[in-house]
Formats: structure tokens, sequence, C-alpha cells
């Protein structure tokens, strides 16, 4: 998720932190699409601007 532009695929998906919550409104997958997801910058997880996306999706592992 860059510039606009979408992913021609949700298989794996790289975004920001920031990106990521700016679209997460507009996301049409299921929380628990994603098998795995890992969080880089793992101590800003407490951060209001992580809290959005941790909550929304539900994976069965969450590395961070």
């Amino acid at each position: 998720m860059v510039d606009g532009l979408e992913p021609y695929s949700n298989e794996y998906v790289f975004a920001s932190v920031q990106t990521l919550n700016n679209r997460l409104k507009d996301i049409k997958l299921s929380p628990d699409y994603y098998d795995f997801i890992i969080v880089d910058e793992v101590h800003h997880i407490s951060a209001a601007t992580y809290r959005p996306i941790i909550n929304y999706f539900k994976p069965k592992v969450l590395l961070d």
C-alpha cells in the first residue's frame, strides 16, 4: 500500500501503521483473513495508532 495504490493481491501486504490505519474502514477482508501478522516496531504496540489494527485483525499468529 503506497501512494494510494491498491495491491493486486492481498496475499502479502506490507504497509505502515499510518497507511493501514487510514484504510482500515475501507478494508474488505474478514478479520481472520490473515493467518500470520508481524508487527514491526512492537515497542509502540500500546500506542493509539496500533490499537484499531490489533483489535480488527484476528490472525492465528500475531508476532509482536
